[in-house]
């Protein structure tokens, strides 16, 4: 077994969960943590699955993380925040995404071993196996929670930035 994965969708995996830790656990700009990560790549088609994927990722976190919470029996160390946000973006890439389920976990399983923490690797493993088993009832049960739910749907609609007299509405003929 080779320490480097040759998964080539692991070191954006890996690069999108150290960027989507800086932003959630440290309150950096998505726009500037994007932008110094996105920099540093030479592949437009990793450019533009980082940016899908953090984007997705960010808006879709209070759902993923709550899902996340009701799969681990004990929190994740603090010194695992990128593995927490690995796990929320493995959990976004198949569910909204709709990305293949085999090579999610696998890539995301790879980035593990990458962000230096191989000993997480089984649990990323096991938790998206998890996830995939009991996709249907852990989000059910995410959308019963009324908290949760109420943030969803705030932090997963657009903000264009028009004022509410200016946002169409729909109106039913």
């Amino acid at each position: 077994m080779t320490s480097q994965p040759d998964n080539a969708g692991a070191a954006v995996r890996a690069d999108a969960a150290r960027t989507l830790a800086r932003v959630v656990f440290d309150g950096v700009s998505l726009r500037s943590a994007f932008d110094a990560r996105a920099a540093r790549s030479t592949d437009p088609r990793d450019r533009a699955l980082l940016s899908a994927t953090l984007f997705s990722a960010s808006r879709w976190w209070l759902r993923f993380d709550a899902v996340l919470s009701r799969l681990l029996e004990r929190a994740l160390p603090t010194k695992a925040r990128e593995i927490h946000a690995l796990l929320v973006i493995g959990m976004v890439q198949i569910e909204i995404m709709a990305m293949p389920e085999y090579a999610v976990v696998a890539a995301c399983v790879d980035a593990a071993r990458l962000l230096g923490q191989p000993r997480h690797a089984g649990l990323v493993n096991a938790v998206l196996r998890r996830y995939l088993r009991e996709r249907s009832a852990l989000l059910a049960e995410a959308s019963t929670d009324a908290a949760v739910r109420v943030k969803t749907c705030l932090n997963a609609l657009p903000q264009p930035g028009l004022s509410r007299k200016r946002r169409p509405t729909l109106r039913m003929v």
